[in-house]
């Protein structure tokens, strides 16, 4: 009786035991998994720095910027320029920068169709709508009047000019 109690009583250490190293392993793993760290925002041109406090190696949203009168919000980068995504997971305290486009006068030659006024703009995220001709399909802008360099939607523009509409 007294050996079956004795087995007993070990056997209760040796299961404590193993609990025990179970919790120990899980908050090792969840603090090293899960642990809040900081990410910062910088945005480059107002040069203010937003700091975020998120869980590590969780997804979460990178925010949104308002464009500006003269530049246009592009995305986020890393210090190295690797362009973030959206959605982004943090693995360490980091540092993200605003990148943005400069806006530039565009205007638009569409030779004989609808006429379009200039826009401010680095991209082709906000040009107008599509110009109408009668009797002609709209092709497409380019940059010059013999229809070689094409605009297309990850185009920059890095001055102000003027893109010719080509009709079909």
């Amino acid at each position: 009786m007294k050996q079956i109690k004795e087995r007993h009583q070990r056997m209760l250490i040796v299961t404590a035991s193993i609990a025990s190293i179970g919790v120990i392993l899980f908050l090792i793993l969840n603090y090293i998994v899960f642990r809040k760290i900081e990410m910062t925002l910088v945005n480059t041109i107002t040069q203010t720095r937003t700091t975020m406090v998120v869980r590590r190696n969780i997804y979460f949203e990178l925010p949104t910027l308002e464009d500006t009168e003269n530049h246009e919000f592009r995305g986020w980068h890393s210090y190295n320029n690797n362009l973030l995504r959206q959605r982004q997971k943090v693995t360490k305290k980091d540092t993200a920068y605003a990148e943005w486009y400069t806006k530039h006068a565009i205007t638009f030659e569409t030779f004989g169709g609808t006429n379009l006024s200039p826009v401010k703009t680095g991209t082709l995220k906000h040009f107008p709508e599509d110009p109408i001709k009668q009797g002609y399909t709209f092709a497409g802008w380019y940059l010059d009047q013999y229809y070689i360099f094409k605009v297309t939607p990850d185009y920059v523009f890095f001055g102000n000019l003027t893109v010719y509409a080509k009709w079909a």
